[in-house]
C-alpha cells in the first residue's frame, strides 16, 4: 500500500459503501419444462404421494433442516411450500390442488432438490434424472410429458488417429458436447448433423478419463446411452464417461463441481440472447440498460454444470450489461466482445443485438488526457496531497474519509493543468476515486494500490501512519 506518516492524530472511523447511481420451469398444459435441477437422491422411503379430487399429501423422510415441495403447482418456487417435520422424523404437507397431473420434486435445505423415490410415476427432467409426478382429480387428465426420447442410440465414443468420434441421435436443432475436457463449454464443441439425421464430432483428446454430456438447443443436458461408462452427476442424473488413450490406470472421473473454465459470449438464437455466467453465487441476475440496471426482473437458471444462463427477448440495439450475484456483487462478463467505462472506475460489458452496427455505440466516458503530472498522493506537515491529471473541467476527491462526499473535496486546477488537493487525514487505510465533472468516476493511476469495489471495479487505497 501507499504508506504515508503524519504526526497521530484521533483515528477518523467513517468507511460507508460507494453508491451506485431459481426459479426452475416445469411443463403444464403443453408449456416445456424449464431448468429444475435434480439432485441426487439418497432419502430413506416415504410414502407414495396420496392425492384426492383436490388435494395431494407429499412426505419426505430424510436428513435435513428444511423440506419444501417445488414443482408445476407454484412455478418451482422453493419457499412457498414447506412441509413439518412430524414425531417420527419424517416431513409431511397436505397441499390444495387443481385437478390435473404435475411434476415437483424435495428441497432440502433450500439448494438440495431430491426426487420422490415413492412416486408412481415420473417424467424426464431434461438433464439426465427426473421429475416425480402426481396425479389429483380426473385419472383422465393429460398424461405428463416427457422429454422426446432420442432416436436409435448412435454408437458409443470410438478413438482414431485423428481422435474420439461423438455420435448424437435424436431431435433438435443444434448438439455440442461438453465435458471435462472443454471446461464444460456449451459452445465449443458442436457436432454437426449427418445426411441420416445423426449429429458427429471428432475430436482431439489428450490421453484420460473424462466425464460429458450432449446439450440439445444449447440447454437440453443429455447422458449417452451408448457410452460404455457412467457416473452420477450430483444431480439425479448421470455423466457419460470416455477413456482416451493409455488412461485405463488415470484416476476414476469424479463429478465435477461448477467449472472455471468462462461461459460463452452473449450469443443471439432464434428465442433471443443467450447470457451465460461461470462462478460461484446463491443467484445470478443480469442488469443492464434493456431492464432498467433491475437486478431482479432478470434472473439466471443454474445448470448441471454449474453455469447460470438465460435467454432473453431483446429489441435490436447495443447495450451495456453486467452480472448480479447474491443481489449485490457486480460482475462484468469476461467472455463480453466489446466493454465501456461504466463511470465508477470498472467496465460495462457490452452486447449487440440484430441489425445494430449503426445503433449509437454504448456510452463510454470519454479518455483523460493527461497534461501535467499524476502522482501518488504525498505527505506533509499540511496534510495529504492528491493530485489527479488530466482533462476535466472540475474533479472532487471522495472516499473513506469523507462519506465518499462528492461535493465536500474539490480539487484546485494548477498551472501544469493538474488538478490537487492537500487534506488533513488521521491514522489509517481509506478507500478514494476522484469525481471528474460531477458524474466520472476515475481510480488514481499514479497510486498502485487498490482494492475492489464491489462493483467491477477498483478503489485506490492510501494508507496515513
Amino acid at each position: 500500500m501507499i504508506r504515508i506518516h503524519v504526526p497521530a492524530l484521533v483515528v477518523l472511523a467513517a468507511v460507508l459503501a460507494l453508491p451506485l447511481g431459481g426459479c426452475a420451469g416445469g411443463w403444464r398444459n403443453g408449456v416445456e419444462p424449464g431448468a429444475a435441477p435434480a439432485q441426487a437422491a439418497t432419502a430413506g422411503a416415504a410414502t407414495t404421494p396420496q392425492a384426492s379430487a383436490d388435494a395431494a399429501t407429499f412426505t419426505y423422510k430424510g436428513d435435513g433442516g428444511s423440506v419444501a415441495v417445488a414443482g408445476e403447482f407454484n412455478g418451482w418456487n422453493t419457499t412457498a411450500d414447506m412441509l413439518t417435520k412430524q414425531p417420527d422424523g419424517s416431513w409431511k404437507l397436505v397441499k390444495k390442488l387443481e385437478p390435473g397431473k404435475y411434476m415437483y420434486k424435495f428441497v432440502v435445505d433450500g439448494s438440495n432438490w431430491k426426487p420422490d423415490p415413492n412416486a408412481a410415476e415420473t417424467a424426464d427432467d431434461g438433464y439426465g434424472g427426473k421429475n416425480a409426478v402426481v396425479v389429483v382429480g380426473a385419472a383422465g387428465a393429460a398424461p405428463a410429458k416427457a422429454a422426446a426420447a432420442a432416436a436409435t442410440p448412435a454408437a458409443a465414443p470410438a478413438a482414431s488417429a485423428d481422435g474420439v468420434r461423438f455420435a448424437y441421435k435424436g431431435d433438435g436443432n443444434s448438439v455440442a458436447v461438453a465435458g471435462e475436457f472443454n471446461g464444460w463449454n456449451t459452445t465449443a464443441d458442436m457436432l454437426t448433423k449427418q445426411p441420416d439425421g445423426s449429429w458427429t464430432l471428432v475430436k482431439k483428446i489428450e490421453p484420460g478419463k473424462y466425464m460429458y454430456k450432449f446439450v440439445v438447443d444449447g440447454s437440453n443436458w443429455k447422458p449417452d446411452p451408448s457410452a460404455a461408462e457412467t457416473v452420477d452427476d450430483g444431480y439425479g442424473g448421470k455423466n457419460s464417461v470416455v477413456v482416451v488413450g493409455g488412461a485405463a490406470a488415470a484416476a476414476p472421473a469424479k463429478v465435477a463441481a461448477a467449472p472455471a473454465t468462462p461461459a460463452a459470449a452473449p450469443a443471439t438464437t432464434g428465442d433471443g440472447v443467450r447470457f451465460s455466467y461461470k462462478g460461484e453465487g446463491g443467484s445470478v441476475a443480469v442488469a443492464g440498460e434493456f431492464n432498467g440496471w433491475n437486478t431482479t426482473a432478470d434472473m439466471l437458471a443454474k445448470q448441471p454444470d454449474g453455469s447460470w444462463t438465460l435467454v432473453k427477448k431483446l429489441e435490436p440495439g447495443k447495450y451495456m450489461y453486467k452480472f448480479v450475484v447474491d443481489g449485490s456483487n457486480w460482475k462484468v462478463d469476461p467472455n463480453a466482445t466489446e466493454t465501456a467505462d461504466d463511470g465508477y472506475g470498472g467496465k460495462n460489458s457490452v452486447v449487440v443485438v440484430g441489425g445494430a452496427a449503426g445503433a449509437a455505440p454504448a456510452p463510454a466516458a470519454k479518455a483523460a488526457a493527461p497534461s501535467g503530472k499524476g502522482t501518488a498522493p504525498v505527505a506533509s506537515a499540511d496534510g495529504v496531497k492528491f493530485t489527479f491529471a488530466g482533462a476535466a473541467d472540475q474533479v472532487a476527491l471522495a472516499g473513506d474519509f469523507n462519506g465518499w462526499s462528492t461535493t465536500a473535496d474539490p480539487l484546485a486546477k494548477q498551472a501544469n493543468g493538474t488538478w490537487t488537493v492537500t487534506k488533513k487525514l488521521a491514522a489509517g487505510a481509506y478507500g478514494y476515486k476522484f469525481l471528474v465533472n460531477g458524474k466520472t468516476w476515475k481510480t488514481d493511476d499514479a497510486n498502485p494500490e487498490s482494492k475492489d469495489d464491489g462493483f467491477g471495479g477498483k478503489n485506490s487505497i492510501v494508507t496515513v501512519r
